[in-house]
């Protein structure tokens, strides 16, 4: 799908088919912002073809109209290959204190003895 600067969206966009990823990956978001601005002319182009009611106009409204849903489902594929690239991106760059220690559950559990419980509250010091 050819956008008005020339770049095509296509599956060979896809940052998975590509390695390593570098997130963000601002190729897609600049390829998504080009095809929206471009839907944006291509409506108001229908809008003063629909209020012109001349046969011709009509008719060109019908090639936008499928233009413009083409270019959506580019977007849609544009936006998803971002969300992909995001979330492999986060997969490969977890941090370490993010994740619980070996051996031990993450927040909320109720499987804590009563001793780890009691030695994790701070004790006053003797008068």
């Amino acid at each position: 799908m050819a956008v008005p600067n020339g770049r095509d969206v296509t599956s060979s966009d896809d940052p998975s088919s590509k390695a390593p990823i570098a997130f963000p990956d601002f190729r897609l978001f600049d390829s998504a912002q080009d095809i929206l601005d471009h839907n944006k002319r291509i409506i108001k182009e229908i809008k003063a073809n629909h209020e012109s009611q001349t046969p011709e106009a009509l008719a060109r409204n019908c090639f936008l109209i499928r233009e413009l849903n083409t270019n959506i489902a580019a977007v849609m594929r544009a936006y998803r290959s971002i969300g992909d690239s995001f979330s492999q991106y986060m997969s490969q760059h977890q941090q370490p204190y993010l994740q619980p220690p070996v051996g031990q559950q993450g927040y909320g559990d109720n499987n804590t003895s009563e001793a780890a419980a009691a030695a994790a509250v701070p004790q006053a010091p003797p008068r």
